[in-house]
């Protein structure tokens, strides 16, 4: 019985770091509900349109960088 102390211990440290991992959950959860009152789901979708079309533009360039290259 003289290792229950350790468990209890044990136990707490284990508690301790679940309630800390909720709390950055949650932190970001928050994050994410303020940016999204703020520019709403329409200026969201925007933002991503543009990184889409700047992810393509940029697969363009590269492919034409390499097109040139081997000419």
């Amino acid at each position: 019985m003289h290792h229950a102390p350790f468990h209890f211990i044990l136990i707490i440290i284990f508690l301790i770091a679940l309630c800390y991992l909720f709390y950055r959950l949650i932190l970001i959860y928050n994050q994410i509900k303020i940016l999204d009152k703020k520019f709403g789901e329409k200026a969201f979708k925007e933002k991503l349109d543009s990184l889409i079309e700047q992810n393509e533009e940029n697969k363009i360039r590269v492919l034409n960088e390499e097109f040139v290259n081997e000419t």
